[in-house]
């Protein structure tokens, strides 16, 4: 947590000025293209990962659609608070995000959300999520290209893949796209840690798409748990490449004490590489 204060401590005078520079873009939006205001989102990303020593890895650029074939939707799993930056960092193309309202109106954040003309969903309410989610499914039908997370929140999730929320996939029906798994992994560490000084490397992960002949035929149910799987599958073989053993475990349940004991084991002993490493 240090090292998100720690951001806005040294970073606050370039993110100010962002901030500045989006609103004006705004105001005159007419005098800007979408391409344009990318490029302004992703020197917010910058500044914030200067400002927390992050340096993301990006892999499977080459499993993205073309962006002359159309719309997609970017289905991703949730660590923390730089997960849709590390995303828009690592997209060549401009992207919208889907986001929920009490945590897009914070400042920078709102102005990041309003050059990518994001969405904002309620949770509270229904009726909005369902205007939303088909708003979202028409823009995606139009050419679009949107990032969503359905676990919905991400405390305690690190790199364990909790349940997903079909709501979201209903766009994805409406505008007969692909769908694009995202891994995310050690995301959690940019902006959650206490030790701003060791440079963090999390990971976004692009894996084949999934075309709409794919699951035209599945409920969004069934489809929904078709994405989860692989992103699991995706993340047990990175993890296992590294030494180290996918958990699942409900956050909405106690962590089962076997699963506590390996996982605390496991930071104990990143932790001492970590400390071998600096000498």
């Amino acid at each position: 947590m240090f090292s998100f204060i720690f951001m806005f401590v040294i970073g606050w005078f370039p993110l100010l000025l962002l901030i500045f520079r989006a609103n004006y873009i705004l105001k005159h939006s007419d005098a800007y293209t979408m391409e344009q205001r990318f490029r302004l989102a992703k020197k917010f990303v910058r500044v914030c990962e200067v400002c927390t020593n992050t340096a993301p890895r990006i892999y499977g650029l080459e499993n993205l659609p073309p962006d002359d074939a159309g719309g997609y939707l970017l289905i991703a799993n949730h660590q923390g608070k730089y997960d849709a930056l590390a995303v828009i960092r690592a997209m060549p193309s401009p992207i919208g995000v889907l986001m929920e309202t009490h945590q897009s109106d914070k400042p920078g954040v709102k102005q990041v959300m309003s050059l990518l003309d994001g969405e904002h969903i309620d949770l509270a309410h229904p009726r909005q999520q369902l205007r939303i989610i088909r708003s979202m499914g028409e823009k995606v039908r139009d050419g679009a290209r949107f990032l969503v997370f359905p676990e919905g929140g991400y405390d305690g999730n690190r790199n364990s893949i909790q349940n997903f929320h079909n709501g979201c996939f209903f766009s994805a029906y409406l505008a007969r796209c692909p769908i694009v798994p995202v891994l995310l992994v050690d995301t959690h560490r940019s902006m959650n840690r206490n030790n701003i000084f060791a440079r963090v490397h999390p990971e976004v992960h692009f894996l084949p798409p999934i075309p709409y002949d794919a699951y035209k035929d599945l409920s969004r149910e069934e489809t929904t748990q078709m994405v989860r799987r692989q992103l699991i599958d995706a993340m047990t073989v990175r993890l296992a490449a590294r030494g180290e053993t996918y958990l699942a475990w409900d956050k909405d349940a106690p962590m089962p004490p076997a699963a506590r004991k390996a996982y605390e084991a496991e930071l104990r002993a990143k932790a001492a590489k970590a400390r071998e490493s600096d000498i």
